[in-house]
């Protein structure tokens, strides 16, 4: 029996067409074409939008946008790339964007308070206020792939291995990355140190 994110890959015929005929055909209007390539690409999308994610929900309106997305843009796809890359590419894009839309203020202050003990006072709101502004400031001003590894760690609360099987590189760079995001952070939110208020 199957799950609903279970799904069997359309055919066209006995013989399995390849990506770039079906890109072609699709790019054509065949809507039969674009049909066989996300029943062959849902499945791993939605894998790499749970690890992500970690939400079935999610990772399914996921890859819903990133077939949309993919369609809309299918004619800007260059047919000696790898459509496998592109798509997850995409797909990784699009889980990055769901995480960014699901968070709040008071989860992010909370998760980065580590970065702020030096000056956060509990009792003053507009302050805290401010801090929590910088911290956004300062995460968005990195660089992707610290960004990246920033928000999984401390806003998904995802492991070293999780976010290194999901973006598919070694433990050892995630760990590299994440100490260089911390460093920046550090230093920038230093140099932006509110002005404490008499």
């Amino acid at each position: 029996m199957k799950t609903r994110n279970q799904c069997e890959e359309p055919s066209l015929g006995a013989v399995p067409v390849a990506d770039d005929l079906l890109v072609d055909a699709a790019k054509a209007g065949s809507t039969k074409a674009f049909d066989v390539l996300v029943g062959r690409y849902r499945a791993r999308v939605f894998n790499l939008a749970y690890r992500l994610t970690r939400d079935v929900d999610d990772a399914n309106d996921v890859a819903q946008d990133v077939f949309l997305r993919a369609y809309a843009r299918l004619g800007e796809f260059e047919s000696r790339r790898s459509l496998a890359g592109w798509i997850l590419l995409t797909a990784r894009n699009a889980a990055i964007d769901s995480i960014r839309r699901q968070r709040r203020s008071v989860a992010l202050v909370a998760k980065m308070q580590w970065l702020l003990h030096d000056f956060v006072d509990p009792e003053d709101l507009v302050v805290k206020n401010e801090e929590a502004a910088l911290v956004r400031t300062a995460i968005a001003s990195l660089p992707e792939r610290y960004r990246v590894a920033i928000e999984l760690y401390y806003l998904r609360d995802m492991s070293y291995t999780d976010i290194a099987s999901a973006l598919d590189m070694p433990i050892g760079t995630i760990k590299t990355f994440l100490f260089r995001a911390k460093t920046r952070l550090s230093a920038n939110l230093s140099d932006a140190k509110p002005v404490t208020r008499a």
